[in-house]
């Protein structure tokens, strides 16, 4: 059972607030309502939440797949060994988007309030018209195609040790944008850095 903990200032004293969540598991399609648990796409289950809210974090389990249209996640979404991630069309994501040994992800015209981080994929990966206020980090893929593009990322843009092709293009970036070790190397072009540029 996992814990969002919340501050309140009464009196000028901090109050921590915790609210403890359960696990809810979902098939199928949800539509709009508000969901007070976390939710845990089963192994190789499927859901479509649309227009759903959910107050706690969402889990994707091993060869799951799970689509958010419009839809706003309190917490993290965490993903090891899904079979498809896909978050579009104005989804929020409150917390860190985490995603590991996936076969496909594709994050469309959506924001995430943390970091969005990729590691081992090994797939098809799909990153546009997308705000990260942390930072995007993608590392170890082992294979794919990928396109990260036209976002806006208030942290750093950091794509390391890959084996995929990429390209990274037309990308806000506040902080630093770091390319290396990455075999083939990736196309980075027209990108709006306000840190360091590093492609090696």
């Amino acid at each position: 059972m996992d814990r969002i903990s919340k501050f309140l200032a009464i009196g000028g004293v901090l109050i921590v607030v915790q609210t403890a969540f359960a696990d809810r598991a979902l098939t199928g399609r949800v539509g709009k309502t508000t969901i007070n648990d976390n939710v845990v796409i089963a192994r190789g289950q499927s859901a479509t939440l649309a227009g759903t809210k959910v107050r706690g974090n969402l889990i994707v389990q091993s060869g799951a797949s799970v689509t958010l249209i419009d839809a706003e996640i309190d917490g993290n979404v965490e993903a090891r060994g899904a079979n498809s991630i896909v978050i579009q069309s104005s989804s929020e994501i409150d917390g860190n988007l985490q995603v590991e040994g996936a076969r496909n992800l594709k994050v469309t015209n959506s924001s995430i309030d943390g970091n969005l981080q990729v590691k081992k994929h090994a797939g098809s990966l799909v990153i546009t018209g997308s705000d990260i206020d942390g930072n995007l980090q993608i590392e170890e893929s082992r294979s794919g195609s990928f396109n990260v593009a036209s976002n806006e990322v208030n942290g750093n843009l950091q794509f390391v040790k890959n084996r995929a092709s990429a390209k990274i293009q037309r990308n806000e970036i506040d902080g630093n944008l770091l390319a290396r070790d990455n075999s083939p190397r990736p196309t980075v072009s027209n990108n709006r850095v306000k840190g360091g540029t590093e492609v090696k």
